[in-house]
């Protein structure tokens, strides 16, 4: 039986269908909210969204499977991302005895399928070609590129290094097919990459003021010590409350439950406990930068982000639903500034 590999292309595909499905399903919610959640349908039917869903899912999929080309798969994977969208919106529904919508655990279902779809795409990405066949396989589809007259330098530069993997092949045939290729690939002329779209110089220009005036090395301590500081006593009063008063927190906040004598105790006690570890964490990145091992202190900041947001944010997103998404964008914010620090040195 031959051995099935992943395409290392289909990262970005992931991607895409992903980032899709989160603005299917947000914009979804916000228009049902706007609209005062509307029903579809008559006395007898209903047209719930989750068969448009379907039927987006569907449909993307046999784009698919019918068009070739990259083209036709960046339209499949933002069809089947919408309707991702409006499928898994309606996950309540389907999780309940009574088809609440609100369900309150759905949110939080929502959230791991995501997570769940994140961790699919950077497996993917990471993945490493293993067999030639599975490598000529990638090189073909990246001709699409010279056949539409699309290929650009940095495209040229990287296709023929993988053409050239091919050349320590035991095989006669991936031999004669390595020769062709490169011919043909050192015959076509790349063209340039265009600097005039205004959108990339706008997104370029605003990150090179951002690092220049505020993401950079003079203010990185004053900004982790702010998110340490705020998050280690966000915990200790979420910790004291709920151990401590008789009053739980989120029976002050979000409604009356029964805790620890349900599962909204055992999802609390679980949140608690992960934020703990996540101020653990930035507890030691702060004793580090107070230690000036800036390295470290990214180090630990990183893992304590991590964890907060794939392990505490799952029951963050059960009690406080989409609210929770503050927080979430917040922490992927800190983690993209902790990876641009990093790579400054």
């Amino acid at each position: 039986m031959r051995r099935i590999e992943f395409r290392k292309e289909a990262s970005e595909y992931v991607a895409w269908m992903m980032m899709w499905g989160v603005v299917g399903l947000l914009g979804t919610r916000l228009y049902l909210n706007l609209k005062d959640w509307p029903i579809v349908g008559g006395q007898v039917w209903h047209i719930a969204h989750i068969l448009w869903g379907g039927l987006g899912m569907l449909i993307g999929g046999l784009i698919n499977f019918m068009f070739y080309g990259k083209r036709a798969k960046r339209i499949s994977a933002t069809i089947s991302g919408l309707g991702l969208g409006l499928f898994i919106d309606e996950a309540g529904k389907f999780l309940s005895r009574d088809n609440d919508y609100f369900f309150q655990p759905a949110v939080m279902v929502m959230y791991v399928v995501f997570m769940g779809l994140f961790l699919i795409y950077k497996y993917v990405e990471r993945h490493q070609i293993k067999s030639e066949a599975t490598l000529l396989h990638s090189i073909l589809e990246d001709f699409e590129d010279i056949i539409r007259e699309d290929l650009d330098k940095g495209e040229k530069e990287r296709l023929i290094e993988r053409i050239e993997k091919l050349s320590k092949s035991e095989n006669k045939t991936y031999l004669k097919v390595y020769s062709g290729l490169k011919e043909i690939v050192n015959e076509v002329e790349a063209k340039e990459v265009p600097n005039d779209n205004r959108l990339v110089q706008t997104y370029q220009s605003g990150k090179e003021w951002m690092m220049k005036k505020i993401l950079n090395k003079r203010y990185f301590k004053a900004t982790l010590l702010l998110f340490a500081g705020v998050y280690i006593v966000r915990w200790v009063y979420d910790a004291g409350v709920v151990m401590l008063t008789e009053k739980k927190l989120f029976d002050v906040f979000l409604g009356d439950y029964e805790y620890f004598l349900s599962v909204d105790g055992w999802f609390l006690g679980a949140k608690v406990v992960f934020d703990g570890i996540t101020a653990i964490f930035l507890g030691l990145g702060i004793q580090a930068i107070l230690f000036r091992k800036r390295r470290k202190a990214l180090l630990m900041f990183e893992y304590g982000i991590l964890v907060n947001i794939f392990l505490s944010s799952v029951f963050r997103f059960y009690f406080e639903q989409f609210a929770g998404l503050v927080d979430l964008a917040t922490d992927v914010a800190i983690l993209a500034y902790i990876q641009e620090m990093k790579r400054l040195g």
